[in-house]
């Protein structure tokens, strides 16, 4: 108990020091400068973004690497003029792909078309005068 009492005399005794005046303390000295336009400076410091008054996203229509590049950044183009060049070497082979698929879904459509028609072309029959059509090839019958 005698501690608690002890700590709140302090406590009372330091809240009551007297304070400062604040009148008293000196002001900050700030110095003045008049900015005038001068000829003999040649940089400036500015603070900002700059930003592009016009933009436009580009892109490829297939995929690829790029072998040339013929504009650069912040130059001024025109409609049609080239800007970049990609590497022809991955559209020769997808088109030489896209090929072979077409000519093997040629060659399968005829094999099927080839097989349902021997199947139903001149039917043997124990009269007819007609010989099978040699390999390869479809005879059609005369009925």
């Amino acid at each position: 108990m005698k501690r608690a009492v002890y700590g709140a005399v302090l406590l009372l005794a330091a809240g009551c020091a007297p304070s400062k005046d604040p009148a008293t303390t000196e002001p900050l000295r700030v110095g003045t400068l008049v900015v005038e336009p001068r000829e003999d400076i040649n940089a400036g410091f500015y603070v900002g973004v700059i930003e592009e008054e016009d933009a436009a996203s580009l892109s490829f229509p297939v995929a690829g690497t790029l072998t040339r590049i013929s504009a650069e950044e912040g130059m001024r183009v025109r409609r049609g003029d080239l800007l970049a060049e990609l590497d022809p070497t991955s559209a020769r082979q997808a088109a030489e792909a896209a090929e072979a698929t077409l000519l093997q879904a040629r060659a399968t459509l005829w094999s099927g078309f080839v097989s349902s028609m021997t199947r139903t072309a001149c039917p043997r029959s124990s009269g007819s005068r007609h010989r099978p059509a040699p390999a390869g090839r479809i005879r059609l019958c005369n009925s």
